[in-house]
């Protein structure tokens, strides 16, 4: 990571959070979002404005994170991919159908995607004959993987709970 770029679409809460840390790597953090920073703003946050397409030209590493309704759906199409550096990756930790998942899959068969990882899935609960899983450099978690250790522990915990009533024949409580 020490010295790649990674570009954040959506300079929010989150991607804010993201910017800190990718500049604690020495990352070149790039940005995109309707509403440019202030100049104060990407200095603090050691972030360059870019327009999307040239964004997604110069990352090593993708990140959008964008909330999900009808402006964002299928953001990252086909052609944005196809602008990508061959060999980058996609970190889709916002909603799923931020990429258009026909054109992710032919991106990842013809090995211009480096690499993906997704949480949330695009079906919840998740398939067992998602295509996805059939790809060694994507990593897919079920919309928990950024939870803090103490909720995943409690998640767990109702998991086990529920599984072990059901065996037992009975309802959770």
């Amino acid at each position: 990571m020490h010295g790649s770029t990674i570009g954040i679409i959506g300079l929010g809460e989150i991607g804010r959070e993201i910017a800190v840390r990718a500049a604690a790597f020495e990352m070149k953090v790039l940005y995109f979002q309707r509403t440019r920073l202030e100049p104060v703003e990407e200095a603090v946050l050691r972030a360059s404005y870019r327009p999307l397409d040239t964004l997604l030209a110069q990352s090593d590493w993708v990140v959008p994170q964008l909330p999900g309704d009808p402006s964002t759906r299928h953001l990252i199409d086909g052609p944005r991919l196809a602008l990508m550096k061959r060999g980058a990756c996609l970190i889709n930790v916002a909603r799923a159908d931020v990429v258009e998942r026909d054109a992710l899959i032919a991106a990842l068969r013809s090995g211009h995607l480096g690499g993906f990882a997704l949480d949330p899935l695009y079906d919840e609960p998740g398939r067992a004959d998602d295509e996805l899983l059939g790809f060694d450099n994507v990593i897919l978690t079920p919309h928990m993987a950024g939870s803090p250790r103490t909720n995943g522990l409690q998640d767990i915990a109702e998991l086990i709970t529920g599984l072990a009533a059901a065996f037992a024949g009975r309802r959770a409580q």
